[in-house]
């Protein structure tokens, strides 16, 4: 792959001759294009198209997410393409004849500010109730941390995602939920932020249980 910085075709678009022109990163760039082949994909490379592609869907509601908190770029890889990495090579498991999501294992941010201990996570009467410990010990924590909650449901996969929306020192959140999530099939990350938006927690999984 090389980069077009000047020329008298500035940048290269599409197909010229054997090589394929494009913009990336704010970047022209030109590479070979890719030759065709008649060889059956292995059962190997289907596996693992089967599994981006489920990875891909699973993941689009959070990209904004990740790519803002899931760690920082590595050479040319952008947080997104770590977790769409991490994702398939941890978070995807066989299941009879096609692949799944173990959500346990599905990571949102990585940082280091600490996280709190969450005590209450309920959904009654679509009312999602959180109250957690805050943990006075940790010097990174702030009081003026913000909690962002994503929550999911595995039956309906209703996804709701609710951003920066309550301090750590509030100890405890409480909002409506939208159609399409029960408290059976309900789980939930959530991960702290500082006021500043510079700095997460890694985020935490925890499923949810009913109301009383």
């Amino acid at each position: 792959m090389a980069e077009v910085k000047q020329g008298i075709l500035g940048g290269v678009s599409g197909k010229v001759g054997t090589v394929v022109g494009a913009s990336w990163r704010g970047k022209n760039i030109i590479r070979a294009r890719p030759r065709k082949t008649g060889k059956k994909a292995s059962k190997k490379q289907l596996d693992h198209r089967s599994k981006f592609s489920l990875v891909s869907q699973f993941l689009q509601p959070l990209n904004f997410l990740l790519k803002r908190y899931f760690g920082t770029s590595q050479g040319l890889k952008s947080p997104l393409n770590l977790a769409m990495a991490y994702h398939i090579n941890e978070a995807v498991v066989a299941q009879e004849d096609a692949f799944v999501i173990q959500v346990e294992k599905v990571v949102i941010s990585k940082g280091i500010l600490p996280t709190v201990t969450m005590n209450t996570v309920t959904v009654d009467h679509a009312t999602l109730s959180l109250a957690w410990t805050i943990n006075t010990a940790a010097s990174l924590g702030k009081a003026s941390d913000l909690l962002t909650v994503v929550v999911y449901d595995k039956q309906s996969h209703v996804i709701q995602i609710f951003d920066r929306v309550v301090t750590r020192g509030a100890a405890a959140f409480s909002t409506s939920l939208p159609e399409g999530i029960e408290a059976g099939s309900c789980v939930i990350w959530f991960f702290l932020t500082n006021e500043e938006d510079t700095e997460c927690s890694t985020s935490s999984f925890v499923k949810a249980s009913g109301g009383n």
